[in-house]
């Protein structure tokens, strides 16, 4: 194979994109993901489900988002203005959690979302304590703030 250009036909880049099929394919880290994100999803229900001010848990595969509402039969937004996202951000880095922080899902502008993206090689120790801190850290932030 001839290389033409600096972004495609390059053997070393081919060499290292090769290798990677090769291991998630040993390793069933397809299969992993499928299994953990269920698992994900099912723990997610478990432990914010209720909560008043989560208006919806979706998800798919390993990526799956909290909506956070102000109370949860209207789904009636929280403003932009509060930062909620970024608070419930600040308090998971503190626990040790790392997620995703999204504003404006309601109309573009009000409306928090919180995302979790594990890895595709997570396991089910570490998805039980990534719930555990992600309904901490939503719980925190808002009896610190208080519920609206």
């Amino acid at each position: 194979m001839e290389s033409r250009g600096t972004f495609s036909h390059h053997a070393v880049g081919c060499a290292a994109a090769l290798a990677t099929l090769h291991i998630i394919q040993r390793e069933g880290l397809v299969e992993n993901s499928a299994r953990m994100g269920a698992l994900l999803g099912e723990q997610l229900q478990a432990a914010l489900g209720d909560h008043p001010n989560v208006g919806d848990i979706r998800g798919r595969g390993l990526f799956w988002g909290i909506e956070l509402v102000q109370e949860r039969e209207s789904k009636r937004p929280f403003p932009a203005a509060d930062h909620l996202d970024w608070r419930i951000w600040e308090r998971a880095f503190e626990l040790g959690l790392v997620v995703y922080h999204s504003q404006g899902c309601a109309d573009g502008r009000d409306g928090d979302l919180i995302m979790l993206g594990p890895p595709l090689t997570v396991n089910e120790f570490q998805v039980g304590e990534m719930v555990e801190l992600a309904a901490a850290a939503i719980t925190d932030t808002l009896s610190v703030n208080g519920k609206r």
